[in-house]
């Protein structure tokens, strides 16, 4: 009999073309050769795909394909992947303009990679979840690369949990580890660290807001953000507070701290967050939730939202000197 996640994985590509594979390689050279052969494939079938890589291993694709090609599109993840938030609505508007009638489309993404930070490497953990439930129906094949030996421990374990195939040494599998929505559902959940003992706090209203955008201006400021990042961190966070107010009880409270060179200002409600794919979809030009939060990731380098019994906790972070 086969494992939960074997079971999951096979429903997921029964059910459509949706097929999302971590391929975990060891060398540069396993990387370009796992990679060309997913590129070739999708030229040999006229599918179109993207390239979502740093700008290093494009340049490298790009010298085995022997420069540009028709049919294979390509975008820089070091930009795309600053807020990982940010790159669902990237394959979002690449099906959209390639794929349709019937037609598929293929991806490679590599959102996670040596030396990020522990909050975004979590983050990206989420995002790989996360793209299982926002492309489960489309005709879409993403393979997303992993650098096996150079990346922290752990992650490779975590990868097998989201993704439902995995590519390793040439052979592709179900994963047996795949956790399905659960593996999103435990991440939004999972406590982030606590606020240390030395960050600013204030408790806000109804009536609140300026004193809230007061509160950020200073501590943007204290963070040495320059005057536009300031301003725009605190439409952010204006944004922020208003949701807390909203769906919570017309209260909420507001914490502000400097760490590794970025300001962080964290949220807490007592609301609930339903919806994990808010301020990852694009919002409709008619109205509907999510917008506050898609503007917040639009800002900020990393946007984290936690949800429980007890309420919400969301966490802005703007590096000093950070584009916009």
């Amino acid at each position: 009999m086969g494992s939960v996640g074997e079971a999951e994985s096979q429903a997921v590509m029964e059910r459509s073309g949706y097929r999302h594979e971590a391929f975990f390689y060891g060398s540069r050279r396993q990387f370009l050769d796992g990679v060309m052969e997913f590129v070739t494939g999708a030229l040999d079938a006229g599918t179109p795909v993207l390239l979502a890589l740093s700008p290093a291993k494009l340049d490298a694709v790009q010298d085995r394909l022997g420069g540009p090609h028709t049919g294979v599109h390509t975008t820089d993840m070091d930009e795309l992947g600053r807020n990982p938030a940010r790159i669902i609505p990237a394959w979002q508007d690449f099906i959209a303009e390639h794929g349709g009638d019937s037609r598929k489309v293929r991806g490679i993404g590599e959102p996670i990679v040596p030396g990020q930070s522990s909050a975004k490497r979590v983050e990206c953990h989420l995002h790989e979840a996360l793209l299982n439930a926002a492309f489960s129906g489309a005709d879409f094949w993403l393979l997303c690369p992993y650098d096996a030996t150079g990346l922290e421990p752990g992650t490779v374990e975590e990868a097998c949990r989201t993704h439902p195939f995995v590519l390793e040494s040439g052979t592709s599998r179900t994963s047996p580890s795949y956790r399905g929505s659960v593996a999103s559902e435990r991440q939004t959940r999972a406590p982030l660290p606590p606020v240390p003992a030395e960050a600013s706090r204030m408790r806000f209203y109804a009536a609140g807001l300026p004193a809230v955008r007061g509160f950020v201006v200073h501590a943007a400021r204290q963070a040495g953000l320059d005057e536009s990042a300031a301003a725009d961190f605190v439409v952010a966070a204006n944004e922020i507070a208003t949701n807390s107010l909203r769906h919570g009880r017309a209260t909420g409270s507001v914490a502000a701290w400097s760490e590794a060179g970025s300001l962080i200002c964290e949220f807490r409600d007592d609301g609930r967050f339903e919806d994990p794919l808010a301020g990852r979809v694009r919002p409709s030009a008619t109205g509907g939730g999510g917008r506050g939060l898609w503007i917040a990731n639009q800002i900020c380098d990393l946007v984290q939202i936690r949800t429980g019994p007890t309420g919400t906790v969301v966490r802005l972070h703007k590096a000093a000197g950070a584009r916009t």
